[in-house]
């Protein structure tokens, strides 16, 4: 995916190799959930801490608040820090398809009926994400018992802000709470799409790319703008495609590959419709673009939403 040149943006981070910065900062102390992660991940946490950096949130990951539940299987623990994710472990394309099918969602009705089937009817959820997966040549995981475990224990992800600290998945390897920017600016690394000045700026899982398109209507190629939601009709296979590390190579690390990043909200041009999926994961304004996986400048607004 190429930018051409009139519409190419540098932010701070790109251009000086430095970060914004701010007097106004909020920071919130937050704790990894271990319970979640170990499901996801299908083991213990011994097996966590042998692979601890497998499991590890670095500094600069965006955080995702995992505390209201959507499973009725998952516990309500009380706690007196959010409890939070930056990485999916090793769930399955089963899991990772039940994700990306609770947010596409057109309508609010459309969101609010996959919850509620989540969390009083697994059975039939299981059966509506493995037909959404047929009707898009997705290629199903043999056992889907891990999807059960995984619905019954599933979470309403929200943007929680960017880690200012490391934290490990479980207690053996070191801390489990870490320090997360809630609030202010920061500069950041951008996921797959172009950025620009001024946009809003949603959270997205990097198995999903493939579900937002990735020409501009300026070059001919199609009627949808970069990062638009592409229409079940209009997507392609995205079963198959390598995922990379979070600045879009291939030689990182090969066990931590499933992640959130964040990409510009847009409308599509062609027919203006707005997927309520997505502009509930809006957290951030941009005020410094940049291309895919370059640096881009965010202002944090998870305070105000």
């Amino acid at each position: 995916m190429i930018m051409s040149y009139s519409d190419r943006q540098y932010s701070l981070g790109t251009i000086t190799g430095t970060v914004v910065d701010s007097a106004a900062k909020h920071i919130r102390q937050c704790k990894v959930q271990s319970d979640i992660m170990s499901v996801w991940a299908t083991c213990n946490q011994q097996e966590m801490h042998q692979n601890r950096m497998k499991y590890i949130t670095h500094k600069d990951d965006l955080v995702l608040n995992v505390s209201q539940k959507i499973g009725r299987s998952l516990a309500g623990k009380v706690d007196v820090y959010p409890s939070c994710v930056s990485n999916f472990a090793d769930i399955d394309r089963n899991t990772r398809s039940a994700f990306i099918w609770l947010y596409d969602s057109e309508a609010p009705l459309d969101f609010l009926a996959k919850v509620q089937m989540i969390g009083n009817q697994t059975n039939q959820a299981v059966e509506e994400i493995l037909a959404w997966m047929d009707d898009r040549a997705i290629p199903r995981e043999v056992d889907t018992k891990r999807l059960h475990n995984c619905l019954a224990k599933m979470p309403y992800m929200q943007a929680q802000g960017y880690a200012q600290t490391a934290a490990y998945a479980s207690a053996q390897s070191g801390d489990t709470v870490f320090s997360v920017l809630i609030g202010g600016i920061v500069t950041v690394r951008n996921g797959h799409f172009p950025m620009r000045c001024g946009q809003t700026v949603q959270w997205y899982f990097n198995f999903e790319k493939e579900h937002f398109c990735h020409s501009h209507f300026s070059m001919g190629i199609s009627d949808w703008d970069i990062g638009s939601r592409i229409k079940f009709d209009e997507q392609q296979n995205a079963s198959e495609i390598p995922l990379t590390d979070r600045r879009g190579k291939m030689d990182g690390h090969p066990n931590r590959t499933l992640f959130a990043l964040p990409k510009p909200y847009v409308i599509s041009s062609k027919d203006g419709l707005e997927f309520y999926g997505d502009k509930i994961r809006i957290f951030a304004k941009c005020i410094g673009g940049g291309g895919p996986h370059e640096m881009v400048d965010l202002q944090l607004t998870t305070q105000s939403l």
